[in-house]
């Protein structure tokens, strides 16, 4: 069984998997997981059914190793002993992110009346730390910028993502997917496909514009999309990342990581402070719900009280020298 699982592909399903489907009333887990993992191709990114498929590999690899192969002898026990395996090796992030998934797919089985009762309704959500993510400082991007600053055609082409990523607060993956026709330099607008396909439009100022036009003068050659490798061909989801990693590598910093989430983080953390609305943040970072923007709001209230604590602090207040 577990000879049969590794063989399968980890993730986009295309026509041909159709094959591995078997009959809708199979109580095998592993049959269920193609389908489970054929539904989320048709109906999710591709991006995210590439994790899906990753994490719920996972759970099913455990379930086989504890010989428990049909879905109706899988219990508490076995989800919670996955949570423990899973603790061993993985951040609390990451846990309840591999948690998250192995609930998507019980919920899924109840909802095509495949398996009676969501096992995992049963237990707790492992529990998830709340850190404040540290954001660029202004010296922070000066100095990124000035790396991108050396004259040459991918120099131009970091800069023009650097201030697109700070400008929009753009995920990677939407980021990547930017076609030239997406942009309208006129109106100053670029219009994005986010998840779960929802397309939106993300302003731009001019010197973000202005580096976009001066990177797309000099790029390697004319293409659909807009971020270009040096000889010309589409930028993936893993190169940009690369870029990032190299960017890091340079600046030397220390204090705070450099990927396309902390510039995510900086622009919506930068456009409250400037005075933007918590909806028009939400807006603008394509968040489905108020929940992830009000985590930023909650980082500025922890900084602004610390930076006002010397006027109320009681110790400060008792004049105590």
């Amino acid at each position: 069984m577990l000879d049969h699982l590794t063989t399968i592909p980890r993730y986009v399903v295309g026509q041909a998997d159709l094959r591995r489907l078997t009959h809708y009333n199979s109580k095998n887990i592993v049959d269920q997981y193609h389908s489970f993992i054929l539904h989320a191709t048709v109906d999710l990114a591709p991006s995210t059914a590439k994790d899906y498929s990753y994490k719920l590999r996972a759970f099913i690899k455990f379930c086989l190793k504890s010989k428990v192969s049909q879905l109706e002898d899988i219990g508490t026990d076995h989800i919670r002993g996955f949570i423990v395996h899973m603790q061993q090796s993985n951040s609390p992030k990451s846990v309840n992110g591999y948690f998250k998934v192995v609930q998507s797919f019980f919920g899924w089985l109840v909802y095509e009346g495949r398996l009676e009762s969501n096992t995992t309704q049963r237990v707790k959500a492992p529990k998830v730390p709340h850190k404040i993510v540290k954001i660029f400082r202004p010296d922070h991007i000066r100095d990124i910028l000035l790396l991108c600053g050396d004259g040459t055609k991918t120099g131009v082409r970091n800069k023009a993502m650097v201030l697109v990523l700070l400008d929009t607060g753009l995920r990677l993956s939407e980021l990547v997917r930017i076609q030239v026709d997406d942009i309208d330099i006129k109106r100053g607008i670029i219009t994005v496909m986010g998840k779960g396909a929802k397309q939106r439009v993300v302003g731009i100022c001019k010197a973000t514009i202005k580096a976009i036009i001066e990177y797309y003068e000099s790029s390697a050659g004319e293409h659909p999309q807009l971020w270009l490798t040096e000889e010309g061909k589409p930028l993936t989801y893993e190169g940009i990342s690369s870029i990032f990693k190299t960017l890091k590598r340079r600046a030397g910093f220390k204090d705070v990581r450099l990927s396309a989430h902390i510039f995510r983080h900086t622009s919506g953390t930068m456009a409250l402070l400037n005075g933007a609305t918590q909806r028009e943040v939400q807006d603008l970072l394509g968040h489905s719900t108020p929940r992830m923007t009000q985590e930023y709001t909650a980082n500025i209230n922890s900084q602004h009280a610390v930076l006002q604590h010397k006027n109320f602090s009681p110790v400060g207040r008792l004049g105590i020298k």
